[in-house]
C-alpha cells in the first residue's frame, strides 16, 4: 500500500551541535596529567555544555569509533602521548557488523569527520580545541524553536553571524539578527547539524 500525503508538512528533526574553538594563544600549562577516555556519553538532542579537556575528547573519540577511523584513532593516541599526557582509553571490539562497539554515541557522527582531520592535522588547534577551558561543546537539537540557543552559534558563523527567526512584524526572516554569542575574534566555528 502506497501512502501519499497532500499539503502535509513534515520535517526530520535531529541534533545540532557547534564546536567553538578559542582563537587565543594556547598555554601548555592547560595540558592534563591524565585523561579518561571512556567512550560512554551521548551526545545528541540535549541541550548541555562541554568545556572540560574529557568531554571534549570522548566527543571526538566517539566520532571516530562510531565512523570507523582506526588510523585517525592511532593517530589521535599517538599525540595525546607526545603531549605527555597519561590516558586510559576502552578496548575497542568490532561487532558482528565490524562496526566498533561503544557504549557511547553522537547522533550523525559523520557530519563531524571533516571536523576530526581539521584538528588531526593541525595541533594547535587540537590542543586549543581540548585544553582550553573556552573551546566548548553546544549540544541541543533543531526542534528548539529559539535561534539564539548555543547550539545554534556555529550555525550562525557560516552566515556571518547572523540567524533566523522572527523579525518585528512576526515575518519569518533567515537573516533577522547576529547570534548573541557570535564572536569570530575571539572563536572559530564548526556546525554539525542534519
Amino acid at each position: 500500500m502506497i501512502q501519499i500525503r497532500d499539503n502535509v508538512f513534515e520535517t526530520n528533526s535531529s541534533s545540532t551541535h557547534s564546536l567553538c574553538i578559542s582563537k587565543e594563544k594556547f598555554d601548555p600549562k592547560n595540558i592534563p596529567d591524565y585523561l579518561n577516555i571512556t567512550a560512554d556519553e551521548d551526545f545528541g538532542w540535549s541541550r548541555d555544555t562541554y568545556s572540560t579537556a574529557e568531554e571534549k575528547a570522548n566527543y571526538i573519540f566517539e566520532v571516530m569509533c562510531k565512523c570507523g577511523l582506526m588510523a585517525e584513532i592511532k593517530d589521535f593516541k599517538n599525540k595525546i602521548k607526545k603531549l605527555g599526557i597519561k590516558a586510559s582509553y576502552p578496548r575497542l571490539i568490532k561487532d558482528k557488523w565490524g562496526d566498533i562497539a561503544i557504549s557511547g554515541d553522537v547522533d550523525h557522527a559523520g557530519e563531524v569527520i571533516p571536523f576530526i582531520h581539521e584538528l588531526l592535522k593541525d595541533e594547535d588547534k587540537l590542543c586549543r580545541f581540548l585544553f582550553d577551558y573556552k573551546s566548548v561543546i553546544y549540544t541541543g537539537s533543531d526542534c528548539v524553536d529559539d535561534s539564539d540557543a548555543s547550539c545554534y552559534v556555529a550555525e550562525a558563523a557560516e552566515n556571518n553571524g547572523y540567524t533566523w527567526g522572527q523579525d518585528e512584524n512576526g515575518e519569518w526572516n533567515e537573516t533577522h539578527h547576529i547570534h548573541p554569542m557570535y564572536d569570530p575574534d575571539h572563536y572559530e566555528y564548526f556546525f554539525k547539524g542534519n
